[in-house]
């Protein structure tokens, strides 16, 4: 085989995508350049508000600390048992009371923190200190005491130096006056603290690591600054490092001037730097924080190198990129083709599958009706191979004729060409002629076929085999027939009437339904006829029943409720009758309802007859002093009085019909000792079948207790549940009578016991029935041992005389 070398193609760029390159390069330059500016404005914007935070939150804090020290100030100012210790030491001047007064301050001084605390007298004489260092005051701290008492307010000496037995400190001390109890001003005090725990700590302590930032508070005196804490840059600065304000570089010569806040200037060592100015609300300071230019601008070149690096990649990405896009078009290019015509094949392949999966046969022809495609229920329905069929008429080969006239049908190219739409060509049943010569019945549609430009090519035929579903129609009339004849048999009188009114179905016993609450005469009713309009007709001669019925069917119909019943009486010449009319929805259509018209004509004469025999029974059970009752016990253990007399109202207090459903109420009121007592014989009762009776107490509502007694015979129902029929009845007077005649008679039994003479009873022939205490004693035998002996016995033969 030969091989043909093809010459090397060399890689050149169209002058378009050269001119859509340049485009991007300048495009990324001036995305990098505004990118770049946003990022540095947005690093020097973040260090501003870094240091603006942390300046304006030491203010803060710092303000808040020395409001705290003029708060505890007030409070010791006001502290009585302080004054009380001051005022014994002025008036006694004892040891014992200089004592107490220099441990009350040493305990304040822990309390507050303070270095010491003095008090003085009105001449400025030390009384007594906490002594924690040398015991002596600054000369600073002596005017302000003065000038304390004089002004009885508060002062404070700002931060000093001094000398201690430790060396040279710095303090800051407040000053204030004790007032006696009617005001007067009774000694000075003055406590010391030491900035180093408290306030110097905020100044140098920044959130966020930083090589240059720093914070320190200053003041004002004279034409000069003075620094009041020391600096990260130099050493021992406190109140030590003085510049002029003359300097208008300085960040604190700005301050003073009124330009707080961020500010770019030149600090003590010359440096550039960013720094924030705020004043220290309730003192005389100012806090300045700042950090150097150079740090920050760090940050700049850092972000400015990152940048222009993702820009360089950027552009040798995109021109990686370029050249990449126009290597891989043509490759792109071709395999889309080959996706495509495979995607086509697959899509042919699924159409003919999906064609052939169908129960419908389906048959496309050209313009001269021959046939171009058909699928496999197709081939199978008119016994044509899809190859053989392809050329063919479509009448030779889909020939069908309708199956009650045997009218042959072959117009149907002409009839969907015609027409144009989409149509079922036959509302009847048609029978297709299989190639063998056997028939089925089908049903078909047909529709004409266009191509993209709206051109028509042919018609499509749909038809499917209705063998099933002829059978399926005639099982469907079948059952009808039967539910018809089941419905028929039925003595009530069924109809379905639907929301109109109409009647669409019933038994046959409609010709003897009529409208029995509407008419005082018998009116035949009939299918299509409307029942609606008959109950307007009755409503309209004055039949209460009719309007009535005719509101609860369409309360059934709105949904406003799931049932309607009703009972009526239909007088005639000869006599009465009574009518049960139920209606309720048909399932499956809420559109419809089911009217059941049922003669309860006999049903009602035997309640009739069962309300007089139960009168008779309340009648009866009037004239004795309880009730009669049947009680029914199901087998879940609930209970109920299916009927019970009126004198369930004397025993219990409750009624009648507050026990039909549950017997709760009477077991409620039996009294709390006895109920487990009746409980438990009413299941004995009710599994042995035994007559049960039982005497117990009842809790009447008025609060009287009285006595019951009560017998009933149980009766076992089919339904495992047992019924008694008995009578209970009021034997509290009764009850009442035994208890006075025991309560007497063993009063009597108390007095004879206790009598010291014999006393004895016996029958005619000497048999005892009672002796008392004595005549045990006497004879020396118990009295279980004498009663039934014969007192002749125990007497001797010799004392005996007979006559």
């Amino acid at each position: 085989m030969e091989t043909q070398n093809h010459p090397k193609q060399k890689f050149s760029i169209p002058m378009h995508q050269m001119i859509l390159f340049g485009i991007l390069l300048i495009g990324i330059s001036i995305g990098s350049y505004w990118v770049l500016q946003l990022e540095l404005d947005h690093i020097f914007g973040s260090k501003v508000e870094t240091i603006s935070s942390v300046a304006r939150l030491k203010s803060t804090r710092i303000s808040e600390w020395y409001a705290d020290e003029n708060h505890d100030l007030q409070h010791l100012s006001q502290n009585n048992f302080l004054i009380e210790l001051v005022q014994n030491y002025l008036t006694y001047n004892t040891n014992k009371s200089k004592q107490r007064l220099q441990q009350k301050l040493n305990q304040l001084s822990k309390e507050h923190n303070f270095c010491d605390i003095f008090v003085f007298s009105l001449n400025g004489t030390i009384l007594a200190s906490s002594g924690t260092l040398d015991g002596t005051l600054a000369i600073i701290e002596q005017e302000k005491v003065r000038i304390a008492i004089q002004q009885e307010t508060k002062v404070t000496t700002d931060l000093f130096k001094h000398e201690t037995p430790i060396g040279r400190k710095i303090f800051i001390s407040f000053a204030f006056v004790l007032h006696d109890t009617i005001g007067n001003v009774l000694a000075g005090v003055v406590t010391r603290l030491d900035p180093a725990q408290f306030l110097y700590p905020i100044i140098e302590t920044l959130p966020l690591p930083s090589r240059t930032a720093e914070s320190f508070i200053f003041r004002v005196e004279n034409d000069t600054i003075v620094y009041l804490s020391n600096l990260r840059h130099r050493a021992n600065t406190a109140l030590n490092l003085r510049l002029p304000v003359s300097h208008l570089e300085l960040p604190a010569s700005q301050a003073i001037r009124g330009k707080l806040g961020p500010t770019l200037s030149v600090d003590y060592r010359g440096i550039d730097v960013l720094s924030y100015a705020a004043k220290v609300e309730s003192t005389p300071w100012y806090l300045i924080t700042k950090v150097d230019m150079k740090e920050v601008l760090e940050e700049r070149f850092r972000v400015a190198f990152i940048v222009f690096g993702f820009s360089l990649l950027l552009l040798i990405l995109s021109f990686l990129a370029a050249w990449f896009i126009r290597n891989r078009r043509e490759k792109t290019m071709y395999r889309d083709l080959y996706w495509k015509e495979k995607e086509l094949l697959q899509n042919q392949e699924l159409y003919k599958i999906t064609m052939d999966s169908l129960e419908e046969g389906i048959i496309v022809t050209d313009l001269k009706a021959n046939v171009q495609y058909m699928n496999r229920s197709a081939s199978v329905l008119t016994g044509w191979g899809i190859t053989e069929a392809l050329g063919k008429k479509v009448n030779e080969v889909y020939s069908v004729i309708i199956e009650d006239t045997g009218e042959k049908q072959d117009k149907i190219f002409e009839n969907v060409v015609v027409k144009g739409t989409l149509k079922e060509m036959d509302n009847h049943t048609l029978l297709l002629y299989h190639k063998d010569g056997n028939t089925l019945p089908v049903m078909n549609t047909g529709a004409p076929v266009f191509d993209v430009g709206g051109e028509l090519t042919g018609i499509v035929v749909a038809f499917q085999d209705e063998t099933q579903s002829k059978q399926q129609k005639r099982l469907l009339m079948e059952s009808e027939a039967f539910t018809r004849s089941v419905l028929s048999s039925l003595t009530d009188h069924i109809m379905v009437v639907d929301n109109t009114g109409t009647i669409i179905s019933s038994n046959e016993n409609i010709n003897q339904f009529g409208l029995l609450f509407c008419s005082n005469t018998l009116e035949n009713i009939t299918l299509s006829s409307n029942f609606f309009d008959d109950c307007k007709k009755a409503i309209n001669q004055g039949n209460p029943i009719a309007k009535d019925v005719l509101e609860g069917i369409f309360n059934v119909l709105d949904g406003r409720k799931d049932s309607f019943q009703i009972e009526y009486l239909f007088q005639t010449h000869n006599n009465q009758k009574w009518f049960n009319l139920r209606v309720n929805p048909l399932v499956g259509d809420k559109n419809k309802i089911v009217l059941a018209h049922e003669d309860i004509t006999d049903r009602k004469l035997a309640e009739e007859a069962r309300l007089e025999l139960l009168n008779r029974l309340n009648l009866i059970s009037q004239n004795i002093p309880g009730m009669l009752y049947q009680y029914k016990l199901l087998p879940d253990e609930t209970s109920y009085f299916p009927w019970s007399s009126d004198g369930i109202k004397k025993l219990y207090g409750v009624e009648a019909k507050e026990v039909l459903l549950d017997a709760t109420p009477v077991f409620n009121a039996i009294y709390p000792a006895d109920k487990e007592r009746v409980f438990t014989s009413v299941r004995e009762s009710a599994i042995k079948l035994t007559v049960w009776q039982e005497t117990f107490r009842v809790n009447l509502p008025n609060g009287e207790t009285i006595w019951v007694s009560g017998q009933s015979i149980p009766q076992k129902l089919g339904d495992g549940s047992v019924l008694w029929h008995g009578v209970l009845l009021d034997i509290t007077s009764s009850k009442l009578s035994e208890d006075e005649l025991f309560r007497k008679d063993q009063l009597l039994h108390s007095i004879v016991e206790t009598q010291k003479e014999l006393i004895i009873r016996f029958l005619p022939d000497t048999t005892l029935t009672f002796v008392n205490m004595a005549f045990c004693t006497l004879f020396g035998k118990s009295e279980k041992e004498l009663i039934g002996s014969k007192f002749i016995d125990l007497v001797p033969e010799s004392e005996v005389e007979y006559e």
